[in-house]
C-alpha cells in the first residue's frame, strides 16, 4: 500500500509519535528492551516510568534510559543503541560544513 500517512497528536505526546513514525521496528524493539532493563515501559503513547509518562520530546524519551538523542536517519535497528550507549554514534553530514568551489 502506498500513499500519504497523516499522524495526529497533542503536544504532550508529540515526541512519542515522532519516535514511532521514524524508528524502524528493530530500533523500537531495542529501545523497549533497554527501557525494560531500567524498569520502564516504552509504549505507543510514550515512555512510562512509574506513573510518569515521558512523551513530549523524543530527546527526553532517549535520555530517560540513559541514551543520547539518536537521529532518525540512524534508527535502523543495526546496533545504533549499543553504539549510543558507548558514545560511538557517527556524526551526520549537515549542509553547514559543506563548502565547494563554483
Amino acid at each position: 500500500m502506498s500513499g500519504l500517512k497523516v499522524y495526529v497528536a497533542d503536544r504532550k505526546h508529540l515526541g512519542a509519535l515522532l519516535l514511532q513514525a521514524t524508528g524502524s521496528a528493530d530500533h523500537l524493539e531495542g529501545l523497549r528492551s533497554l527501557a525494560d532493563t531500567k524498569g520502564m515501559r516504552l509504549e505507543v503513547h510514550g515512555l512510562h516510568k512509574g506513573r510518569t509518562v515521558i512523551a513530549a520530546k523524543e530527546e527526553d524519551i532517549y535520555r530517560a534510559p540513559g541514551l543520547p538523542f539518536i537521529e532518525p536517519e540512524l534508527c535502523d535497528g543495526r546496533s545504533e543503541i549499543e553504539r549510543a550507549l558507548r558514545g560511538k554514534l557517527p556524526k551526520l553530514v549537515s549542509i553547514i560544513p559543506i563548502e565547494g568551489t563554483f
